[in-house]
């Protein structure tokens, strides 16, 4: 029995070494963990000290870029703005130059419409003037030749009435184709006229009868001096044509 409870002495001594040895190494243990402890929080203490300076100077970072993007906006947008404004004017003067231009050619086209309308008004008035004088023309032929008519039907009366008071007579018959009832028989003694049938151009005058001789030439007496002075600025011709014969007072 004293040697179970030497037995058992010794391995309660054994234990109790080892206990110790175990406390020791426990301390030792937790001392580690506890440096451990302290350097992942000193770690992450200088994480967090990082982490907090990574954010500050990524602030001020983003602070800075974002002054700068807003200067370098506002740059661009008064470079932008000059921009436009030179834009503005150069269109503005383009605008000027357009409408001084259109004024230009307004004026231009103005100008030729008046020179057109100058021009129209003095042809029409040209015209005007022409037919003025052509209708002045036509109508002193139409009062000359009314005139002549007139005159020619005076001398026929002056001759018809002359010749009947010379004691002629109206004898149409005696030459073919003459339609003017002024016609007089012709005989050789009288007028010196032979009837023509050959139908040939002929002019006699009549003033080879001593009845129709004009003043200072006059052979007769008494009633002749009046039909002489009628006869004085005319004469009587007569022609025979193939066309219908008439006879011409000049």
């Amino acid at each position: 029995m004293a040697g179970g409870a030497g037995l058992m002495g010794a391995a309660g001594n054994m234990a109790g070494a080892n206990m110790a040895e175990m406390t020791a190494e426990q301390q030792q243990l937790q001392q580690l963990q506890q440096q451990q402890l302290q350097q992942l929080q000193q770690q992450r203490a200088a994480e967090a000290t990082l982490a907090a300076a990574r954010a500050e100077l990524v602030a001020e970072l983003q602070q800075q870029q974002h002054a700068a993007e807003a200067i370098l906006a506002a740059a661009r947008a008064e470079a932008v703005t000059e921009q436009q404004q030179q834009q503005l004017q150069q269109q503005l003067q383009q605008q000027q130059q357009q409408q001084q231009q259109q004024q230009q050619q307004q004026q231009q086209q103005q100008q030729q419409q008046q020179q057109q309308q100058q021009q129209q008004l003095a042809d029409e008035a040209a015209a005007a003037e022409a037919a003025a004088e052509h209708a002045r023309q036509e109508l002193a032929a139409a009062t000359a030749a009314l005139l002549q008519q007139q005159h020619l039907a005076e001398l026929r009366a002056q001759s018809r009435a002359a010749y009947t008071a010379a004691g002629g007579e109206l004898v149409p018959h005696l030459y073919p184709g003459v339609s003017d009832p002024m016609a007089v028989r012709a005989h050789r003694e009288g007028l010196g006229l032979a009837r023509r049938t050959d139908l040939t151009p002929a002019v006699e005058n009549v003033h080879s009868n001593p009845a129709f001789s004009q003043t200072g030439n006059n052979s007769n007496a008494g009633g002749q001096q009046g039909i002489d002075t009628d006869m004085a600025n005319s004469r009587m011709v007569v022609e025979l044509t193939e066309a219908p014969k008439v006879y011409k007072s000049q």
